[in-house]
């Protein structure tokens, strides 16, 4: 199967993994040692691809990885029954030495045993806790007592951990977690998701129980030098061109953020027949915004006026404090408590993140939707991919 030379929308394979390579160290630097690390970005912008990297370059003996994602979590059952098989199937290689041990280490649970479609297919092991007592404490210990048997250290990555709010007794049951996770001498912590303010909420708010559990880490965009190495290499792959300063104009179009920047030099590939010219660019811009329009348009309905409002400001790149009266005048927001609300709504929406005392739009696509179409009142046919590089730096 001929590789493709840019990814999105699904976990990195190896080849178009961009080079995170001190971060990589450093996630297996703490996690070999036994620290506990909260990874912290907003959407998009390769966590989980980060963290399945990590996994496939270090995972050896006695470094074993457990994934876990709890995007759909909403019960205290689901969350057990999910962690309970993704530790079993992380852990054993055969489905009899994984009961023989659940009889010794939780002999109350009762799995499920599937047999696969295919002769060579292996058998699977599931639970279901609907219908049986749990043992909390007892699952909960079930990777320390895994990792200590096997005399291995376990890496539990569980992905989008701030859902664990989502549960109807949140505080009583973060207090379980940390109860007993922080007693774990043979298992690794890696704990992540999109939601920034959520996720830093609970691990770095004294009030909440897993405050000073771990380190926390923010993850940065990647350096732009090394995207523009990924898009060179990529199209030469395909035997096409693009110069270093159009691999550095997508970049910046993008705001460096990996999930986009795969995507249009995706859609650019396809457009380009042997070099990168402006019409191909012009192509693959006026592409990339169409893909986005619906949920464009469907995100525009959902704001308030006053969200509205300061998204104009905000896709103006206005440098003027929000708070001042020509700002307040210029936009119709009429009090800095509007411009407060109207920042926090849009923040819960995720259509903007804050990073200290910048403000940026997440989806590249959506900003330049507002910036082009609305703000200049023009098609998504007149657009040019120039207009959006001027766009970006206003006079």
């Amino acid at each position: 199967m001929e590789k493709v030379s840019f990814q999105f929308g699904q976990l990195m394979d190896s080849h178009s993994f961009v080079n995170r390579k001190a971060d990589l160290e450093r996630l297996h630097r703490n996690l070999s040692q036994g620290i506990h690390t909260i990874l912290i970005a907003p959407r998009r912008w390769g966590k989980s691809s980060l963290v399945h990297e990590l996994s496939r370059r270090y995972k050896s003996q006695p470094l074993v990885f457990c994934h876990i994602d709890l995007f759909s979590m909403r019960e205290e059952n689901e969350f057990f029954e999910i962690l309970s098989r993704s530790v079993i199937n992380a852990t054993h290689s055969k489905i009899e030495h994984a009961i023989d041990n659940l009889r010794k280490w939780a002999s109350h649970i009762s799995p499920r045993i599937s047999l696969g479609q295919y002769p060579d297919q292996e058998l699977g092991i599931d639970f279901d806790f609907r219908m049986q007592p749990i043992d909390k404490g007892a699952l909960l210990d079930l990777p320390e007592k895994i990792a200590q048997e096997k005399n291995i250290r376990l890496v539990l990555c569980i992905d989008e951990f701030q859902n664990i709010e989502h549960l109807s007794e949140s505080l009583p049951f973060q207090k379980l977690l940390r109860s007993h996770w922080q007693r774990h001498k043979n298992v690794s912590y890696l704990l992540y998701g999109s939601k920034r303010h959520m996720l830093s909420q609970l691990f770095q708010k004294q009030s909440f129980p897993f405050f000073k559990f771990g380190q926390v880490i923010y993850l940065d965009k990647i350096p732009a030098v090394e995207f523009r190495a990924h898009l060179l290499s990529g199209f030469a792959q395909q035997n096409k061109y693009i110069t270093p300063d159009q691999a550095d104009a997508v970049i910046e179009l993008m705001l460096n953020q990996p999930y986009y920047v795969q995507q249009f030099a995706f859609l650019l590939l396809n457009h380009t027949e042997k070099e990168v010219t402006l019409n191909s660019l012009d192509k693959a811009m006026r592409e990339f915004i169409g893909q986005g329009l619906p949920f464009y348009q469907r995100m525009f309905e959902s704001l308030s006026n006053m969200q509205i409002n300061l998204m104009y400001a905000l896709a103006a790149g206005d440098p003027r404090p929000m708070n001042s009266h020509a700002f307040l005048r210029d936009y119709r927001l009429n009090s800095s408590a509007n411009v407060t609300r109207a920042l926090q709504g849009l923040e819960e929406k995720e259509i903007i993140d804050r990073f200290g005392k910048g403000i940026e739009i997440m989806d590249p696509g959506f900003r330049l939707w507002w910036q082009l179409c609305l703000q200049q009142r023009r098609s998504i046919a007149q657009l040019t991919f120039n207009d959006a590089l001027r766009q970006s730096h206003p006079a």
